[in-house]
């Protein structure tokens, strides 16, 4: 089973920001703004959509610790460097209820309040409310609502959103979901409130192949009761999922025309070894830009690859992107040169520092008059929680995969599982391309139920799905099953 398509026109805070201590990275949670996915949120084909040797920071989704502590992320601090300090800048404050699901997240910038985010949840533990209020001077001022409702699979539905004029709740926007039957997200209707009505907006829809992997997006304006074709794209896979080619075409004189390709290419390991932007011209394509070289260590941690721009007929050098690990896998440097006609210069520089491999303090420099000057940093502080059990002394009857609790979620989330005998079981979590993100759990376990924790720190807000796969140690039963998992952020 592989995922589905990205959440569209909008970035959404909330959930549990459950951090066990092999966390990597800590995201912040942006909080809802209603932007167009077409134009911003969705990247199809980009960097941040393919598999984690990509990106410029490596992603870590896996809390690999299923015992009983994990850690709660409950203030995140951005400062500013100031010769000779650092000059607080801003702060992010985190509750939670029993549940371990946020309830209030606090932006302060230094001395004073800037704006909160308040959060409703179901029995299910599904975020139904989330109200934004900004400070006045005195008084917390409400500003925009969004309303989430589900379907009795808790696959998200209705996204509603409202803004408030001073005497009461305005609603600008909604986003229609439709599911088939394997909870793939095949349509999303975007519609806005006028005139005491619904006028439609957008629609974007998706199909799949047989192994559920996305080969179609098409975008279209509404027009009335009429839909017109704004832009499409096109995706192909090789035999292990691996999205190997992205077109972007756009509808012109009532024909699609090429504008847009991305083509991936992975060594023996399916481990990406090259990935080409072109431009369409015609019906052919241009040369803009190629990232190339990418190399590994030895725990297959992506170590460096390189970006050439296509100047006159040639590939020419533009940037080099290297990255350094602990013991541990955590990213504890990212360095990124510029070529300077004959050799690599340096230019910017990320350290990262971790407690219990939460990641703790990272400080951005930038390479001047030979040595590196401060910029930025932003340190994390944790709460530890403890009592969560990974397994129920209860010996089931069959096999399951349950929901994800919660679900939407952000960063982290529950998965459980039951046994009625011992089993070799894996879970693995698949991104919207159809790549495998990682192996989630790959053991033996005992009869009866479990639960692992995923962690999705510097995910894209999106659909996803888990697929487990147990296999009886008596090799009598297999199961294998998946689910969807909604990410907001």
């Amino acid at each position: 089973m592989k995922v589905k398509i990205l959440l569209t026109f909008l970035v959404i805070a909330g959930y549990s920001i459950l951090i066990n201590p092999q966390t990597k990275s800590v995201t912040e949670l942006p909080g809802p703004e209603f932007i167009n996915s077409k134009f911003n949120s969705h990247n199809p084909g980009g960097l941040d959509l393919q598999n984690d040797k990509i990106n410029n920071f490596p992603r870590n989704y896996l809390s690999k610790n299923t015992g009983s502590s994990f850690f709660l992320l409950s203030e995140k601090i951005d400062y500013m460097w100031s010769n000779p300090g650092w000059i607080n800048s801003e702060s992010y404050s985190y509750t939670y209820d029993g549940s371990n699901n946020i309830i209030e997240l606090l932006h302060q910038a230094y001395l004073y309040n800037k704006d909160k985010k308040n959060y409703s949840y179901d029995d299910d533990n599904n975020l139904i409310e989330e109200i934004q209020q900004t400070w006045n001077g005195s008084d917390w001022i409400d500003s925009k609502k969004v309303t989430y409702t589900y379907d009795s699979g808790n696959n998200l539905i209705e996204y509603l959103y409202e803004t408030y004029d001073g005497s009461g709740w305005i609603v600008k926007n909604r986003l229609l979901y439709l599911y088939d039957s394997y909870n793939n997200n095949i349509e999303q209707t975007e519609q806005r409130w006028e005139g005491g009505e619904w006028v439609n907006a957008y629609k974007y829809s998706y199909t799949y192949d047989n192994n559920n992997n996305l080969i179609e997006y098409l975008f279209q304006f509404g027009s009335g009761s009429d839909w017109i074709n704004y832009s499409k794209e096109l995706y192909s896979y090789n035999s292990h999922n691996d999205n190997i080619e992205y077109i972007m075409q756009l509808w012109k004189n009532s024909d699609w025309e090429n504008y847009l390709r991305y083509a991936y290419d992975y060594d023996d390991f399916y481990n990406l070894t090259t990935y080409l932007i072109q431009n369409g011209a015609g019906a052919g394509w241009v040369n803009t830009v190629m990232y190339s070289l990418y190399s590994y260590d030895g725990n297959n941690h992506l170590s460096a690859y390189i970006q050439q721009s296509w100047i006159n007929g040639n590939w020419a050098n533009v940037r080099n992107n290297l990255y350094q690990y602990d013991g541990d896998g955590n990213n504890i440097e990212y360095t990124n040169q510029n070529w300077g006609g004959s050799d690599w210069f340096n230019n910017d520089r990320v350290t990262y520092n971790y407690v219990n491999n939460n990641l703790s303090e990272e400080v951005h420099q930038h390479w001047l008059a030979s040595v590196w000057n401060n910029q930025s940093k932003t340190t994390y502080s944790y709460v530890q929680v403890t009592g969560l059990n990974s397994e129920v002394d209860t010996k089931p009857s069959e096999f399951s995969l349950f929901q994800n609790y919660p679900n939407p979620f952000n960063p982290s989330t529950k998965i459980r599982y039951a046994l009625p005998a011992e089993s070799k079981v894996t879970i693995k979590i698949y991104n919207l391309l159809g790549q495998e993100l990682k192996e989630l759990l790959n053991t033996t376990a005992t009869a009866g139920s479990h639960e692992v924790i995923f962690n999705a720190v510097d995910l894209a807000a999106g659909i996803y799905f888990y697929k487990i796969t147990a296999i009886s140690t008596d090799s009598k039963n297999e199961f294998t099953k998946a689910k969807k998992l909604i990410l907001l952020k």
